[in-house]
């Protein structure tokens, strides 16, 4: 006999929220502990065990970036140009065109 649209297949079974409660727990403590200790145990790994460290660090990266950038095969050379100053100055830096302006194949 299936069971009805919303209900419970095992009403006296787990609470609901209660299987990550010990995760949560563990979370906040570590939390608590990081916040107290956190500049000397950074600094630590990485003076001891960089590979660690960066393991760390690229464990919180995104695994997976996804840009909505146009075809930059699709740009002329002026548009190529005007796209990398573009992004140059949002960066602070400076970029010096070349003496040669002879056009390049993209």
């Amino acid at each position: 006999m299936p069971f009805k649209p919303g209900q419970s297949g095992n009403p006296a079974g787990r609470p609901k929220g209660s299987k990550h409660k010990l995760g949560e727990d563990l979370l906040s403590d570590l939390y608590i502990n990081f916040r107290q200790h956190e500049p000397s145990v950074i600094a630590k790994v990485r003076e001891t065990k960089p590979e660690v460290y960066l393991k760390v660090v690229a464990s919180l990266l995104p695994r997976e970036v996804k840009l909505d950038a146009p075809d930059l095969r699709e740009l002329s050379d002026a548009e190529l140009m005007a796209v990398i100053n573009a992004t140059a100055a949002a960066a602070g830096l400076e970029i010096s065109e070349a003496a040669d302006e002879t056009p390049c194949q993209h």
